[in-house]
């Protein structure tokens, strides 16, 4: 646990070192609110691509995003290339 200490007490080179880790600390917190925010759009974006997909290719082997129709067009059926070959 983090002890405390009075600032007020401390000498100008304590003070330094003291101004030295906040510093570092905001810079790491800073830092990790922006991975974070970069992470949350990727997930918001993945999210809705997923729910786009799922939509739309219902039926279709989730293996890949390829898909091809049979010759005939009344056919409901798709082709996965993965378990075609």
């Amino acid at each position: 646990m983090a002890q405390s200490i009075n600032i007020t007490e401390l000498n100008l080179p304590q003070l330094e070192m003291l101004k030295n880790q906040l510093d570092q600390e905001v810079e790491f917190l800073s830092t990790s609110i922006a991975q974070l925010k970069v992470v949350q759009t990727k997930y918001v974006e993945a999210k809705d691509c997923l729910n786009v997909l799922n939509k739309s290719n219902e039926g279709v082997c989730l293996h890949c995003f390829h898909r091809e129709r049979i010759t005939r067009p009344t056919d409901e059926f798709y082709v996965c290339p993965w378990e075609a070959a």
